[in-house]
């Protein structure tokens, strides 16, 4: 009997170490997912530039226009089923039913708003509002611009994905969106709204470039390049700096 009451002891001190083990494991992962949530509202960026930001400088270029901004599209809900949706804006018979994963969440229509609302304080002039026809773009545009003036197919990102084993499309399709990026007409700014993982199918890096986030390209020459980069933060902090100028 001394000897199971032992094993029972052992037992019980076993499971209380391996319990404290657990607790300890899931804590430690609670932590860090706590911590990376915080350090996100406090305005640390998780995904590193890959171009140079956009400042004061910059937008006294965008104020004399001849430039293109592509903007990525704001927040969706995430949806397993998404490629279904964005296929079928490829497709005249087929009307995608709306979907919060296939559009904007209301939080992305709020941050188009905001976009657009920064844009005009601070005095960039807006030409053309291209869009691609998956309605997130579209209503990207819609809620931060007023309007789409033409719908581009060629701006839809799955002409790339889903040509990746054949190359003489993809290079067709591929010199039919870098026309797209040629423009030098002073006085206004090209829009153009479409998606992630497009820009690095015509050379360029696109990896840091978040929803309601935008490049601004320079498609005067024989490839587009990108002078700046922004996020809705940085726009903030732009006009925030300008405010507290002003009140110096």
């Amino acid at each position: 009997m001394k000897k199971i009451g032992n094993v029972i002891i052992f037992v019980c001190i076993l499971l209380v170490i391996t319990a404290f083990g657990f607790i300890t494991y899931i804590n430690s992962k609670y932590m860090n997912r706590l911590e990376s949530i915080v350090t996100n509202l406090a305005g640390k960026k998780t995904i590193k530039s890959q171009h140079a930001p956009l400042t004061e400088q910059k937008i006294s270029k965008l104020i004399d226009g001849g430039f293109i901004i592509y903007i990525r599209h704001s927040k969706r809900e995430k949806i397993d089923t998404l490629p279904a949706y964005d296929v079928a804006t490829l497709i005249d018979e087929i009307d995608p039913v709306r979907s919060e994963g296939f559009c904007l969440s209301e939080q992305g229509q709020n941050d188009a708003k905001m976009l657009g609302r920064y844009l005009l304080y601070l005095k960039i002039p807006i030409g053309e509002v291209i869009s691609s026809p998956i309605c997130r773009a579209r209503e990207t545009a819609e809620y931060a611009f007023g309007r789409v003036d033409r719908v581009e197919p060629i701006l839809n990102y799955q002409h790339f994905r889903q040509t990746k084993k054949d190359s003489n499309i993809r290079d067709l399709i591929k010199k039919k969106a870098l026309e797209l990026f040629r423009y030098n007409e002073t006085g206004k700014n090209k829009i153009l709204t479409g998606h992630g993982n497009y820009l690095r199918h015509i050379g360029i890096n696109d990896s840091s470039l978040v929803e309601s986030g935008m490049f601004v390209i320079d498609g005067s020459g024989d490839a587009p390049v990108v002078i700046a980069e922004s996020d809705l933060r940085n726009l903030a902090n732009i006009v925030y700096q300008r405010i507290w100028k002003t009140t110096q």
